[in-house]
């Protein structure tokens, strides 16, 4: 009985040992832990040197996300409009319906711009160039081949008489519905003549991305549609 009690309390004293020499390890490292960051800013100059890039950092994030968020405000809250003297100017949004005014104007040289004709030539090629983009001009100079032999045989001259237009805008794509006559004068086999036609054009408008070196119109053709009908 003795034996046995000697050897538990040889083998708890061991124990005791190897837990005062961890709590002194732990206790160590702790020390250690917590000592660093005193003695680094015990340096003047380390310290001066930490505080420095911490503060370039984070000024730098913040002036980018600062910047991040003007550009996007700028870019969401901005929009075209025209005033009475048909000047364009960049102001903040209020509604679509602020721009409605540009968009009218836009689709209305459009329309003068694909329709007035001359024999079987365009009366404003330049406004034609400036205004229409890809399939755009693909569709419409289709259009002007198939009814090139008419305006020359008969020398037609056209121009357009627009009685409404309508807008609507969807997101980023701008539609147009501009309706009117085509009113034409020529020389048939029975002398001069003057006829109309009525139109209905659809437009599909988007932001022109050149608008300095082209015309300084807001908005261009991306698309169309054009329907006629005599009478």
């Amino acid at each position: 009985m003795i034996k046995n009690t000697q050897g538990r309390n040889s083998k708890m004293e061991e124990s005791e040992d190897k837990l005062k020499k961890s709590f002194k390890t732990i206790g160590g490292i702790i020390l250690k832990v917590a000592k660093a960051p005193v003695e680094f800013f015990a340096s003047h100059r380390k310290a001066a040197y930490f505080w420095f890039a911490a503060f370039t950092a984070s000024m730098t994030v913040f002036l980018f996300v600062m910047c991040h968020l003007r550009l996007a405000e700028k870019n969401r809250s901005s929009v075209v409009v025209m005033d009475e003297k048909g000047s364009y100017h960049i102001v903040p949004a209020v509604g679509t319906g602020q721009a409605s005014k540009m968009i009218r104007h836009c689709a209305q040289l459009a329309t003068v711009a694909a329709l007035e004709r001359e024999s079987a030539d365009l009366k404003n090629e330049e406004l034609f160039g400036q205004l229409y983009r890809g399939s755009a001009v693909e569709y419409l100079k289709k259009y002007y081949e198939e009814t090139r032999s008419e305006y020359e045989r008969l020398g037609i001259s056209q121009s357009v008489e627009i009685e409404k237009i309508q807008n609507e805008t969807r997101g980023e794509n701008i539609y147009a519905w501009v309706t009117g006559r085509l009113s034409r004068k020529g020389t048939g086999k029975d002398g001069e003549f003057n006829d109309s036609i009525q139109f209905e054009i659809v437009l599909h408008l988007i932001k022109n991305q050149n608008i300095k070196d082209n015309g300084g119109l807001p908005l261009v053709v991306k698309r169309c549609n054009l329907t006629t009908k005599k009478g």
